[in-house]
């Protein structure tokens, strides 16, 4: 395994949020309700947590698009950092330094099996912040999504927002078409007419829960390992992913070992993101 980085000095050890007690987690949001955590419309915030976005990547063909849509989000770039895991690409990934938050690159080598798993473990392990928020290297954020995400866990350390993502063909647009479109809000504008899979399976589940707030035995079926965001002491606390070496099944996995553990589960439409491609 190896690593490099940019964007500024690594710190000698991670500086995660306070353990939440028992009391906290059966008070936090009766019933999971997470209406209850919805701030008045005239409430202030000012960010303080540092946000770690893990990325695991094998040869990616969107991976600088979504490091240029990361470097232009609303949340303070100074306390964002980018930790991509080089899962056995061919050749080795190179990215650079140019970018406005500090990022980090990992290699590791494949062992022959499906490893999303794996690599997302490595980039938690790599990561210092107070909030781990997973994306996948073909997967645009919006320009809100960091903030969007962020904001939960100032009022629940053990929320689990969950963004929504569309999938659909980018092409024709070039990565500085993307990225300027991310910038100024118009993403959706600029791909609108395309054919676009929403999900539907997730969406059921909303429908019948009103966006997870209604309590359900079958709400960790949702977590999807490309568009989410836990704390790093939830994470670590519950063990992180399985490595199970199985396609589709090791975010499930972990979306069941976090309701269990009494996150909140919540569906956060404001945290959008654009998929390239059909969904497999």
């Amino acid at each position: 395994m190896t690593s490099t980085s940019s964007g500024g000095s690594r710190r000698s050890s991670v500086v995660e949020t306070p353990a939440p007690t028992l009391k906290d987690r059966r008070a936090a949001v009766p019933g999971k309700d997470w209406d209850r955590l919805v701030p008045a419309q005239d409430h202030t915030w000012t960010p303080t947590q540092r946000v770690s976005v893990c990325i695991p990547a094998h040869n990616p063909r969107g991976l600088l698009t979504t490091l240029g849509a990361l470097g232009v989000q609303s949340y303070p770039l100074g306390l964002l950092e980018v930790v991509v895991v080089d899962d056995g690409s061919d050749p080795p990934l190179d990215l650079g330094d140019d970018w406005p938050f500090r990022l980090e690159v990992v290699r590791v080598e494949p062992d022959g099996r499906f490893s999303a798993g794996r690599a997302r473990n490595t980039a938690a392990d790599a990561a210092m912040g107070d909030i781990l928020l997973f994306l996948d290297a073909d997967v645009m954020p919006e320009r809100q999504v960091v903030e969007a995400y962020a904001r939960w866990f100032a009022r629940c350390p053990i929320a689990v927002p969950m963004g929504v993502c569309n999938f659909v063909d980018v092409g024709g647009r070039t990565s500085d078409e993307l990225v300027a479109a991310v910038a100024d809000g118009t993403l959706a504008e600029r791909l609108a007419g395309r054919q676009v899979d929403d999900q539907a399976w997730r969406e059921r589940t909303f429908a019948r829960t009103r966006d997870l707030r209604d309590e359900a035995i079958d709400a960790f079926r949702t977590v999807v390992g490309a568009t989410f965001a836990v704390s790093a002491h939830q994470f670590r606390a519950v063990g992180g992913f399985r490595d199970l070496g199985v396609r589709g099944i090791e975010d499930t996995e972990l979306g069941y070992r976090l309701h269990a553990d009494g996150a909140v589960l919540i569906v956060d439409r404001h945290a959008r993101h654009w998929h390239d491609g059909k969904r497999s």
